[in-house]
């Protein structure tokens, strides 16, 4: 029972569990792994990335989910597995629930980031763990509904994550998202931000840029709908902002939906991964993955369309630098659910392809960021297999050779033709735009399982575990010194295995052991401005070593690595757990009295908007109102009179909020329109202004300037048809200008129209002609007919001439007429009569 207690011993120290020994089908150059879960739950594995080890040779981590548990398990170069873990998250089992990117942080922490899926809803977590205690340091849950995608780390060695904001109201739905959070606690470090143009956006991927920042792809819709989602291309630095931003390869016009799964830079080229319908969206068919090269200010170079003439459609997932080119990671889509591989030149010439065919049905996630890790040693690679009777899902890991080949027994490699084109490419730049939102992070409680059994089978589904017992442990040591390793003294760093053949028929003991060389903690400091206060925050950053870290202070009152200190001189010592090597740190904490002043200005006329706040003196900082997203240098410009509260970030990086009052405008220019508000139709009707003003008025302007006559005058009359909204704007000596306003209401009246009755065109200058009277009401005469007694016409109207009846050659007597008016409404009306004509 020796044996096997020497294995429980190690465990309870440091391994997170005791394993089988593997068989050499499951190991060597090229193997291929199947994890399967004893209990019957879903393995997914999304991520497999180098985890460098003592020997200098990189081991690889790959992690994913049991259901809705974090997973992560450790194999040696040769496969040989080292440790796994899994992390209780509480979240639903669904294809939602990922873990989307890994990260080793400058600590030798782990971290990653994923989505769990709770009530419908995807949410962000953030976890970092403690490889060699075994111990999870937070494990946070984003407080919004939230899927990211890529984990980086910023500057100042924080933490940087991007993706999506979702479940967002119409129109926007999701909106490509950014968030800061510090290393060491997993809090957010100040506003996230949010992008958006018009609605459905998203960030797959990022990498460092060469200049500065990184460059992101996506996706981004122009107009809406599926057939105007393009890739989004663009250079983001630590606050988010965009810049550079470019979208396509489609033109704008045409109905397709193209993505940008991933980015990759090499050699001072940006090259982007795509994927998408174009013309026919069917979402499988005729599909196929897409590469397109950029300069570093984000210039196309080309594009290539790389068609797999063995499918009916295919989609690219991962991009990464392989062997002086690109590897391109992807699998088939309708019924032959294959994993393949396309390796290219650096002009995206094909040099190889290939396709793996395993039972079941393959699953690669877009939002996964590391399902590909190639080396010069060879390829590895994950995919989850899901399979029907309701047999669980299946993580594998894959090592191939750096050619792309398979050395395992029953893993089909099928090689693929490739056709390659260039397709008509169109890339418009474009401007996100941003919002800074208040993001919020929960912590969630949880530990590492302590008991764990995924099984491991061969491409051939023979398992990997034989009858010996297996377990790992990690063991920290200074350099000059020795570890006693199960029984041996060992000085050299590396992975040591010992086998302890049973005294009774049951299995062999296997003990992993890897020996750690310690060189100590490196350590700097961040003074954090004291922004007017006697004491300034000074940050500890520690990097190297084994946490927990220990603080000595030469200020024995002061403890901890961010303590509030006043101006002085200080030492600080800081020990790892192992204590090899303590580094001292000098400290000098300077205050500085930062001075400025705000300075408010009115706006030059009232109800005006070049109203501002100025930073006094000119260079002293820059001012943001708590609705924006930018600061603007030296001012803030544009206001109305009213009361503001905004952030002063000073030159030193202090932050300052203030509240204050722009005033009203000294000048004063007031406008009162006076005159009836219900008219008679046509009726002409005299309106004037009323105006106090601190200056001269120079000029007038009537709206509607039709029917009034004179529209440039301050009193004006006028002749309403229709209902109408009367407007008159005053401006004065110093630009200022008052409007005011009266709704007329206008009604049809009854028209005035006389028509006399005798007339006696003699020559006497009296009642020559037959003259009608007409009220403002009427427009003018359609039609106007006299005729005699049986009804014979002998005259007639004429609108040209427009001359009246003078009698003519008829006789005296008694006529009759019929006139037709229209009226200034537009209604005709008509009258009929006679009159007598004299002589």
């Amino acid at each position: 029972m020796l044996l096997p207690l020497r294995c429980l011993v190690l465990l309870l120290f440091l391994s997170p569990s005791c394993l089988q020994a593997q068989q050499p089908q499951c190991t060597g150059p090229s193997y291929a792994q199947f994890h399967v879960d004893a209990a019957r739950r879903d393995v997914r594995l999304t991520c497999v990335v180098d985890y460098p080890q003592a020997s200098g040779r990189s081991s690889t981590l790959v992690g994913g989910m049991i259901d809705g548990d974090i997973y992560l398990s450790r194999h040696a170069p040769d496969g040989d597995r080292l440790w796994e873990i899994a992390l209780p998250t509480g979240s639903e089992s669904t294809e939602l629930t990922t873990l989307n990117t890994l990260l080793l942080d400058p600590d030798g922490m782990i971290a990653g980031v994923g989505s769990l899926f709770r009530s419908g809803n995807q949410y962000a977590f953030l976890f970092r763990y403690d490889p060699v205690a075994g111990r999870l340091l937070y494990l946070r849950e984003a407080d919004f509904p939230s899927d990211p995608n890529t984990l980086l780390l910023d500057q100042a060695g924080n933490y940087l994550i991007t993706g999506a904001r979702l479940n967002l109201p119409a129109p926007d739905f999701l909106r490509a998202y950014q968030q800061r959070l510090d290393r060491a606690t997993g809090s957010p470090i100040g506003e996230a931000n949010l992008m958006d143009l018009d609605g459905d956006e998203r960030i797959f991927d990022a990498v460092p840029h060469p200049g500065g920042g990184f460059v992101v792809t996506g996706q981004a819709v122009r107009g809406g709908g599926a057939g105007s989602i393009r890739t989004l291309v663009a250079r983001m630095n630590d606050s988010g902002e965009l810049s550079q931003a470019v979208m396509g390869f489609a033109a704008a016009q045409r109905n397709a939906r193209i993505f940008g799964y991933d980015v990759e830079v090499v050699n001072e080229t940006v090259y982007v991964l795509q994927w998408g319908d174009l013309d026919t969206l069917t979402g499988s068919f005729r599909t196929a993955p897409a590469l397109s090269a950029f300069d570093l200010n984000n210039n196309v170079l080309w594009t290539r369309r790389l068609n797999l003439d063995d499918y009916d459609g295919e989609v690219g997932i991962e991009l990464e630098p392989h062997a002086g080119g690109l590897l391109i990671y992807g699998y088939a889509l309708g019924k032959e659910r294959d994993i393949f591989l396309i390796h290219t030149d650096l002009n995206g010439g094909v040099r190889w392809a290939n396709s793996y065919i395993f039972p079941g049905r393959v699953l690669l996630y877009a939002r996964a960021n590391q399902q590909l890790l190639p080396r010069p040693t060879g390829i590895a690679l994950t995919a989850t297999y899901v399979f029907n009777g309701g047999r669980s899902h299946e993580g594998l890991l894959l090592q191939l050779t750096p050619s792309g080949a398979a050395l395992s027994d029953c893993v089909t490699v099928r090689p693929l033709t490739v056709t390659v084109s260039n397709p008509p490419a169109t890339w418009s730049p474009t401007t996100l735009v941003s919002t800074p939102f208040a993001a919020t992070f929960s912590t969630l409680a949880s530990a590492p399982t302590p008991s764990l059994r995924i099984d491991l089978t061969d491409d051939c589904d023979i398992p990997c575990d034989d009858c010996d017992r297996q377990s790992f442990v990690s063991l920290p040591f200074c350099a000059g010194d020795s570890a006693l390793v199960n029984g041996r003294w060992r000085s050299e760093p590396g992975i040591y295995r010992d086998t302890f053949p049973s005294t009774t028929e049951s299995c062999d003991s296997i003990v992993t052991t890897e020996l750690l060389l310690q060189g100590g903690p490196t350590a700097t400091y961040r003074q954090i401005q004291s922004c007017g206060l006697p004491t300034a925050e000074v940050r500890i950053e520690v990097t190297g070593g084994v946490a927990p870290y220990r603080y000595r202070w030469s200020d024995t009152t002061i403890t901890g690595d961010r303590p509030n200190l006043a101006a002085g001189t200080y030492t600080v010592t800081i020990t790892d757990s192992p204590a090899c090597a303590p580094v001292t740190l000098p400290i000098t904490v300077s205050i500085t009295e930062e001075s400025f002043s705000l300075i408010t200005r009115p706006p030059t006329c009232p109800s005006g908007n070049d109203g501002s706040i100025v930073l006094s003196p000119t260079g002293s900082g820059s001012l943001r109102l708590l609705q924006n997203a930018t600061y603007s240098p030296d001012s803030l410009s544009g206001l109305t009179a009213g009361d503001y509260s905004f952030i002063v970030r000073t030159t030193s990086g202090c932050e300052v909020f203030r509240q204050l009052q722009v005033p009203e405008s000294a000048a004063s220019l007031h406008l009162r329109l006076t005159g009836p508000t219900t008219v008679t139709a046509g009726t002409p009707v005299t309106y004037t202004t009323e105006v106090a003003a601190s200056s001269p008025t120079i000029s007038y302007r009537w709206s509607p300037p039709e029917r009034l006559d004179c529209p440039d005058c301050s009193s004006a009359t006028a002749r309403f048809l229709t209902d109408t909204t009367l407007t008159v704007t005053a401006l004065d000596e110093s630009g200022c200008t008052a409007s005011d306003s009266l709704r007329i209401t206008v009604l049809p009246g009854e028209p005035s129209i006389y028509i006399p009755n005798a007339f006696s065109p003699n020559g006497d200058g009296q009642n020559d002609r037959w003259v009608p009277g007409f009220g403002p009401q009427v427009a003018h005469i359609l039609r106007w007919q006299v005729f005699d007694r049986w009804g014979t016409e002998i005259w007639a109207y004429d609108p040209q001439t427009k001359t009246t009846w003078t009698g003519g050659a008829a006789g005296a007597g008694v006529y009759v007429y019929s006139i037709s008016l229209q009226l200034v409404t537009g209604q005709i009306v008509q009258r009929s009569g006679s009159v007598t004509l004299i002589r």
